[in-house]
């Protein structure tokens, strides 16, 4: 069966999702995460209540999970001068956009959920007017999202739950970009954007 993908509508969906960030950062990952809720295995925070959420399904079983959070929509704390927004001009905060809590299940990790999850939320921020996109990574991560389009924008940065990590950038509308490294956004693109 194919990966579907959509976005969480009701609490229930929300809560299975806070369960899976608990199931992977915790329990797997073994990671300290301030919004933990250790007594409901949960990590909802903040950032949740105005953001779209994602989840990711193969069959019934729920896999992979991310946050999309728009600078016009939501407040994003520290996130904006953690992560350099402004550095893109007058787009910000009109259109920008953060990507966080991209994870996906161990046993589906070789699969195309991370893809998957990702051409969802660039379809859907292409539609709502996003032009730049922003997320931490880990530096094992950085080929990944080069491959979607993606390129260094902080080069270095501490977070303050996630340690090293490196901030990449997207601007959706870069066709050329998309076409030189073979990005699946290509096709998702508008033909007439510059």
């Amino acid at each position: 069966m194919p990966i579907e993908v959509r976005l969480v509508r009701s609490e229930a969906e929300a809560r299975a999702v806070y369960r899976l960030r608990y199931r992977v950062y915790v329990e797997e990952l073994g990671r300290t995460q301030r919004h933990a809720d250790h007594d409901r295995k949960t990590i909802e925070e903040p950032l949740d209540r105005d953001c779209m959420l994602w989840a990711a399904y193969d069959g019934d079983q729920l896999v992979g999970t991310v946050r999309s959070s728009y600078a016009w929509r939501c407040d994003l704390g520290d996130y904006p001068e953690l992560y350099q927004m402004a550095r893109v001009g007058r787009d910000h905060p009109r259109h920008t956009s953060i990507t966080t809590k991209l994870l996906v299940l161990r046993d589906h990790r070789l699969m195309s959920v991370a893809r998957a999850l990702a051409l969802a939320t660039y379809r859907r921020g292409l539609a709502d007017g996003v032009r730049h996109d922003f997320i931490d990574v880990y530096p094992a991560r950085i080929p990944f999202f080069e491959h979607l389009g993606y390129r260094v924008h902080v080069p270095e940065l501490q977070h303050p739950e996630y340690g090293r990590v490196v901030v990449m950038s997207l601007d959706l509308h870069d066709r050329e970009h998309f076409g030189r490294v073979g990005s699946p956004f290509l096709d998702l693109s508008s033909s007439d954007a510059a």
